[in-house]
Parts: C-alpha cells; structure tokens; sequence
C-alpha cells in the first residue's frame, strides 16, 4: 500500500508556498510567484498550476494555512486620531481570500 500523498500550501499573492511529499519520505517544497502580476493573473496562475498538478498524481490531503481573521485589522488605538489604527492591508487579505477560494474550488471540483 503506498503511503497518503499530501500537498500542503502557504497561499500568497506574491509567492505561494508549496511542499508535498509522502508520508514518511523527505518532501518536495517550492514556491508559484504573482507578484509582478495582477490579483486575477495571480489567481489564474495558481488555478492553473493547481489544475495540471492534480492530473500528475492526485493527493490524498490537501492543506492550506487559514487565511487573516478580519481581526487582524484592528490595530492599536490611536489617540492623536481618535480611532483604532488598522495593521493589515484589507485590499491583500480580499485578494488572499479568493486564492484560497480558487485552492478550495478546484480541490473541491477534483475531490
């Protein structure tokens, strides 16, 4: 019986982490740029990168880091502004959020 296959990713616009391997063997990591494209070029690269690997040899698990809690945008009160300061990007976490849809579309349309 061969061992479960997992495919384990870090989804990012600029560079998507990637490491897969068998359980029990040494994995294989790398990573998929988008930086020096658009959200949606990014988005497709990795569709269609995720597309082509599942015809290679199908996992059995895939994961992905959970994205950014809408929390992680409240920041620390300022008080010269009176306002709570945001910390993140909220154009980032919208674009993180679709590529984990796509991951999660794809990988749902393949079982």
């Amino acid at each position: 019986m061969t061992a479960p296959l997992i495919l384990a990713m870090d989804i990012s616009k600029t560079r998507t982490g990637i490491c897969e391997g068998r359980v029990g063997e040494v994995p294989r990591c790398y990573s998929i740029t988008g930086n020096d494209m658009s959200d949606v070029a990014a988005m497709a690269r990795l569709g269609r990168w995720l597309i082509e690997r599942l015809k290679v040899d199908a996992p059995d698990w895939l994961y992905f880091e959970a994205p950014i809690s809408i929390g992680a945008f409240m920041g620390e009160y300022d008080p010269e502004k009176g306002k709570v300061r945001m910390t993140s990007n909220p154009a980032t976490t919208i674009t993180l959020a679709k590529m984990i849809g796509v991951v999660e579309f794809i990988g749902g349309m393949k079982s």
